[in-house]
């Protein structure tokens, strides 16, 4: 009997190895044009680090079991292999060698924390998560490292306290109450009603002054 659709298979490649199988794992959680950003992240990183573009171009200087693994993922029978930047960067990670794996899996889980506390601050300041601040949250990471990455971020993270500051800074400031002196003046000269001798008879009429 063939096995149900999202059972796991333990011999996917990254289930050998914890910090892989939670770096994928994790990864499908984040929206799909999330995951595209930072699967080309891990696949510029792969080749940085291990010229990895060169390593696919031919499965000739590939043992068995990774030329198996590739036809699999061209296949593409995983639910996140739809997603044509993930499956690149996942066909790249396959050929790497297990220390290799490892040490991709480890800046896999390092990005996403950093991608995953730029979203709780975009919560946080009530600012919509925008594509190029992942882009280039992404792009510091993999080329200058992590320390850059959190600077970037912090730099955000001080833009969004800056524009809190400005809105509160910005309201209306509620009208002060009158005096007690104003509200005992009685009506203003404008609305007083002046009394006048009006004729030789000595009567007295009234005249709104309104």
């Amino acid at each position: 009997m063939a096995p149900a659709m999202g059972m796991n298979n333990k011999n996917r490649w990254y289930d050998k190895d914890p910090h892989a199988a939670h770096a994928i794992e994790l990864l499908q959680t984040f929206p799909p044009a999330i995951q595209t950003i930072i699967a080309k992240g891990v696949s510029l990183l792969a080749d940085k680090e291990f010229k990895v573009i060169e390593m696919a171009k031919t499965y000739r200087t590939l043992g068995r079991d990774k030329v198996l693994s590739l036809h699999k993922a061209q296949r593409k029978l995983r639910r996140m292999d739809e997603n044509p930047a993930v499956y690149k960067a996942m066909v790249h990670m396959s050929i790497l060698s297990p220390s290799a794996q490892s040490f991709m899996a480890v800046c896999i889980l390092e990005l996403l924390e950093l991608i995953g506390q730029y979203l709780k601050l975009c919560k946080q300041y009530v600012e919509v998560p925008k594509e190029e601040e992942v882009v280039k949250l992404t792009k510091s990471y993999v080329e200058e490292g992590s320390e850059d990455a959190m600077t970037f971020l912090k730099k955000i993270e001080t833009a969004f306290i800056q524009k809190v500051q400005t809105r509160t800074k910005g309201r209306t400031k509620p009208k002060e109450p009158e005096s007690e002196d104003a509200t005992k003046a009685g009506p203003s000269a404008d609305t007083k009603i002046k009394v006048e001798t009006s004729d030789r008879s000595g009567g007295m009429k009234i005249r709104d002054n309104m």
